[in-house]
């Protein structure tokens, strides 16, 4: 199967997923456990005004789990022109005191082809794609 046949399998795929799905939530409580799962489709991967994902769609799968005034969760953008070919993956860890002032760690991973950078458990500062923001 050649990778436009593929691409479009996996569009359609992914169109029909969110066609028949409600967002997942353990308990409506905020302070039990809630577990959000979101797909999104976009059009391209545009980030701050750079085009990081040429000219394919990105799918684009988020995963959050809250617990009162905390939350973890991961977001990714994934190319459709390459099936399978993560452009970044992020992980966060989030805390919202009094509803007034959120306290968020940030992990941004971005894959780059041309350089060692693309491996995701490279953590040496001179050679990872890991941005770490607080």
């Amino acid at each position: 199967m050649n990778s436009h046949k593929r691409s479009s399998l996996l569009l359609l795929v992914v169109i029909a997923i969110l066609m028949t799905t409600n967002p997942i939530n353990a308990q409506e409580d905020s302070d039990k456990l809630n577990l959000d799962v979101s797909v999104d489709l976009m059009s391209r991967y545009i980030w701050r005004g750079s085009n990081l994902g040429g000219s394919s769609p990105s799918i684009q799968p988020c995963i959050e789990l809250n617990t009162g005034n905390f939350s973890v969760g991961s977001w990714a953008a994934i190319s459709t022109h390459s099936l399978f070919t993560n452009q970044e993956v992020d992980l966060y860890a989030s805390y919202t005191i009094a509803n007034m002032l959120s306290i968020t760690l940030m992990d941004y991973f971005t894959f780059s082809e041309d350089s060692n950078s693309h491996r995701y458990y490279e953590f040496n500062k001179d050679e990872t794609s890991h941005i770490v923001e607080l």
